[in-house]
Formats: C-alpha cells, structure tokens, sequence
C-alpha cells in the first residue's frame, strides 16, 4: 500500500471578461424548475476574479437529496449538458456533504439547500453563453423518489456580472485536497477481511467531524463507520472502518485509487490512497 495526495486542485474560474468595458450588474439566475418537495435553477455571478455558474436546489423541510456517492439507498445526480451553445468544457464540483441515518440505513447528501458549483468556458467570451442544463436528482424523505428538471439560463457576453454570495458559499464547500492546517488522513491499513481500517488526524477538538470514500465507478462503497476517537494535546485521531465488499473485482485492486472526503471545523479536505 502506499499513500499519494494529488496535486492542487483549483477552481479554475473561466471567463476572461474586458473588466471595465461595461457597467457591473448583479448575479443572473434562472426562473425556478418546481419539483416533488423541491425546486432547482441556474445562477451565474462573479467569485473572486472569475464568473462562475451553480445549480441551487432548494429542499422542503425534512427532506433531502444526494451526493455523487449517496450511500444505500440514494442516487447520484447526473447533469447533461448537451444542449448548451458557446460553451465547453462544463465540470460540477460538489459541496462536502453530510451522512443522514434512518431505519433505511446510511445515505449521503444534503439537506435544505445546496450549490453545486459550475466550471466551463466560453467559445467566445463576447458572445453570450447558453447554458442548457437536463438535471436527473432525487428527493427523499422516507423513500427515495427521482426528479427531473429541464432549466437554461443566458449568460451575457462582454458584460461583468456582480458578485454571488451563492457561489461563494458553494465554492467555500467544495472540499480541496491537502490543506496543511485541516484533517488528513493520518494511517490506512488493509485488514485481511473485507474491511479496510483509517485513521483521520484533525487540529483539535473538532465539534463537526465526518469522513466518506469513493473508489472507481463500478465499486459500491458505503460511509465509513467511525469505530474511536481520541483526543492528545492540539489535535484528535478518529479511526474508521470501511467495508470494501462492493468492490468489483477485489482480485484486480492493484492501482485502484480511494478518494477520501474528510470533514472538520475548517474547510474540507480531499486525499487519494491507492490500493498496491
């Protein structure tokens, strides 16, 4: 086994607009798209130096919907692009998210409301950008029920548009890989049974602290079970256990890479461990 981290993942922010050229105007959205106990839209506006868009979902009290990984019982959400005009390269980037458990078991998600943070690039940056986004989610209460939403949103050319405190509060969700002052992955030890052990270091006493895994696309991972936590000095170590039995083929692990989600007080962190 070794552990590797990635190098730096930036939100790359897209548009390399005439700053100046044209009066400011405040962030642009999308009318709402109304669904079972939840709605959804575009919106579009400035974070730091770049526009970004986002996919706002809105959720009915006591519901919920899900992450890319979203535990038993969930779907993931799918996001198709394809009739989009003066754009490419069109990448969602999701929030940390949190682990809801029922009698139905585990699932991975979100509640209230969530922003998935959109990447792309303009063709031609003076022309206006379509986005044209088909939306497959679920929504859940008791039972997990699928949704659909149909939403475009134009984005101007040429203009600046106002900051987002939507996507702001999004981007800052987004879980970036190997801070030095957050949690990191501290142990990994492969048991001889199914289970696959972790141990998290965080900076002090976190008050929220939660850990999830991905591994490739046809595995079937569920959250890990936190199984200790131990406080020394400044920081904390919580240890995990994770069952590996969805894997697809456990004879043809050798390169296979986990993603590590880790969640603390400060901003959340992302680790890749590959199996040797």
């Amino acid at each position: 086994m070794r552990f590797k981290l990635p190098g730096a993942l930036l939100l790359t922010l897209v548009f390399a607009l005439s700053a100046g050229s044209l009066p400011a105007r405040a962030e642009i959205a999308s009318a709402w798209v109304e669904g079972l106990n939840s709605r959804a839209r575009l919106v579009a506006g400035t974070v730091a130096n770049g526009l970004l868009a986002g996919i706002e979902i809105n959720l009915s009290e006591g519901w919920k919907t899900y992450w890319r990984n979203p535990g038993t019982g969930g779907i993931r959400p799918e996001f198709n692009w394809s009739g989009s005009e003066n754009v490419r390269d069109i990448r969602v980037r999701f929030p940390a998210p949190k682990r809801f458990t029922d009698d139905y078991g585990t699932s991975i998600g979100y509640k209230r409301s969530v922003v998935f943070p959109v990447e792309f690039e303009a063709i031609n940056p003076l022309e206006p950008q379509i986005l044209r986004l088909s939306l497959d989610y679920a929504v859940c209460e008791a039972l997990c029920i699928p949704a659909h939403a149909s939403i475009s949103l134009m984005v101007p050319g040429g203009v600046t548009l106002g900051p987002s405190v939507r996507l702001m509060q999004g981007v800052s969700l987004v879980p970036k890989p190997g801070l030095e002052q957050g949690a990191r992955i501290l142990k990994v030890e492969q048991r001889e049974t199914p289970n696959l052990m972790f141990q998290v270091l965080h900076p002090g006493q976190p008050k929220s602290a939660d850990a999830f895994a991905e591994g490739p696309v046809n595995w079937y991972l569920p959250a890990p079970v936190e199984v200790s936590r131990e406080t020394a000095g400044d920081h904390t170590v919580i240890t995990y256990s994770l069952d590996l039995s969805g894997r697809a083929n456990p004879k043809e692990d050798a390169g296979a890479a986990l993603r590590f989600t880790l969640i603390g007080d400060s901003r959340p962190v992302e680790q890749i461990w590959h199996i040797e």
